[in-house]
C-alpha cells in the first residue's frame, strides 16, 4: 500500500466514527445515512471504508450511502467539489483539505465536516481554538499553533550561526490552504 492509500485508509477509519456520533441526530428514519466526499475515493478507499463500517454493523445501502465529487484532487476546484457534494443533501461531509473544509464551512454551519489534514485551522476560522474548536468542523491538523517556522529558523541558526540570509521553497499556500494560515507563516519566517 502506497503512502497515500495509507493517509486515505486512516483517514476513512477517523471519519467512520463520526456517523455513530451523528447518529443520534439521524437525519431522517428510514433514510440512510448520507456521507458526502469532496474527492474522488476510488476502489481501494471505497473497499477500505466499506470494510470498516461493516466491523461497526454499519450495511452499505442501508444504513449509510457515500456521494462523492468526481472532480479530482484539485485545490483550485475545491468550492466547485463541495458545491457537487452538498446538491447530494449529506449529513456529514469528508473533506481532503484545509481548502475545501473553508469551502464546505461557509455553505453549512450545521453538517458536521471531517478534515483529513489542515494546517492552522483556528487561523483558518475553521475552529474557535484547538481544545474547543466550538464549530461544525474536526479532523487532523498538521500544524496545531503559530511558533512552528520561528522556532525551525532558530534552529537553523542555532546549527549554522554563520548564515546571513535564507531562502525559503515553499509550497504551503492558496489555493490549497487559506491565506489567512499562509499569512500567519510568513509573517512567523519574517520575524525569525
Amino acid at each position: 500500500m502506497d503512502r497515500r492509500s495509507l493517509l486515505f485508509a486512516l483517514g476513512w477509519l477517523c471519519a467512520s466514527h463520526m456517523p455513530l456520533l451523528a447518529r443520534a441526530q439521524a437525519p431522517m428514519a428510514g433514510r440512510p445515512f448520507r456521507i458526502g466526499v469532496a474527492f474522488p475515493i476510488g476502489e481501494e478507499g471505497r473497499r477500505t471504508f466499506f470494510d470498516a463500517m461493516s466491523k461497526l454493523g454499519w450495511k452499505v445501502g442501508a444504513d449509510f450511502v457515500v456521494v462523492e465529487s468526481t472532480l479530482g484532487w484539485d485545490h483550485v476546484r475545491a468550492s466547485e467539489a463541495i458545491d457537487a457534494v452538498m446538491v447530494q443533501k449529506p449529513d456529514l461531509i469528508y473533506c481532503i483539505s484545509t481548502a475545501q473544509a473553508l469551502a464546505a464551512h461557509q455553505r453549512t454551519k450545521t453538517i458536521p465536516i471531517v478534515m483529513l489534514s489542515s494546517g492552522y485551522p483556528v487561523e483558518a476560522g475553521l475552529a474557535q481554538s484547538l481544545s474547543r474548536p466550538g464549530k461544525n468542523v474536526t479532523g487532523n491538523t498538521a500544524y496545531a499553533g503559530t511558533g512552528v517556522w520561528g522556532k525551525l529558523l532558530q534552529l537553523l541558526r542555532e546549527c549554522r550561526p554563520e548564515t546571513r540570509a535564507i531562502s525559503v521553497l515553499w509550497a504551503y499556500g492558496p489555493p490549497a490552504f487559506a491565506q489567512a494560515e499562509t499569512d500567519v507563516c510568513v509573517k512567523e519566517m519574517q520575524a525569525g
